[in-house]
């Protein structure tokens, strides 16, 4: 609900996990939460049904085109003010060097170039944001059987949290159901409700697809 940390804890004799938002106690009074707590069947239930419709579909595909297209045209935009500013240094050292710009006007003109120039460095340097798989699990993605199923099957939660940290940037659990928010800025968030315990041996029911909006 607060877009903060969600624990798993073990209770009832160590046989029920389940989810809980660690965070609302690091809110004001007036803005925190109600406690939120959900069983870890349905928390996972609903996490990797949509990460395999996300993955199965041609939505992830499409995204992480047009977000290619976006982060390349950030980088043709930031070479070119910084072919900009690199200009402009070089224009005030041959003014100064021709005694047409004093060395003091040179200083105060030049440092903030200078650090303009730096900052276009850096960002171009850090290239786009990482989306790729971690290499410990490529070969899950392109092996036999349903790729999510293999993850999901990990005993390495530490793997499964970088596959899932690839594709989402928060995950907010809800009393009702859990808000997806993607990496990649093309895809907007997408709520699924929890499914419903049926009692006894029906247990819970299949998660549905259909969106899902946090009231």
């Amino acid at each position: 609900m607060c877009g903060g940390i969600v624990h798993r804890v073990c209770g009832g004799g160590g046989e029920q996990w389940s989810y809980r938002c660690a965070s609302r106690y690091d809110l004001p009074p007036d803005r925190r939460h109600a406690p939120v707590s959900k069983s870890s069947t349905a928390v996972e239930a609903v996490l990797w049904a949509w990460t395999r419709e996300l993955l199965g579909s041609e939505l992830w595909a499409q995204a992480a085109q047009q977000e290619a297209a976006r982060q390349s045209e950030r980088s043709e935009d930031l070479e070119e003010q910084l072919a900009e500013v690199e200009r402009q240094i070089t224009y005030n050292l041959l003014a100064a060097r021709n005694g047409g710009l004093p060395h003091d006007m040179l200083r105060n003109q030049q440092e903030p170039l200078i650090t303009r120039r730096d900052d276009l460095r850096r960002r171009l340097q850090a290239g786009p944001v990482e989306l790729l798989i971690p290499d410990e699990i490529r070969e899950l993605l392109t092996g036999p059987g349903h790729p999510v199923d293999l993850i999901e099957a990990l005993d390495d939660i530490g793997l499964q949290r970088q596959f899932l940290s690839r594709l989402y940037s928060v995950i907010e659990l809800f009393p009702g159901g859990l808000l997806f928010h993607h990496r990649l800025g093309a895809l907007h968030p997408r709520g699924l409700a929890f499914p419903r315990w049926k009692g006894g041996p029906r247990g819970w029911t299949e998660v549905d697809l259909t969106p899902w909006r946090p009231t």
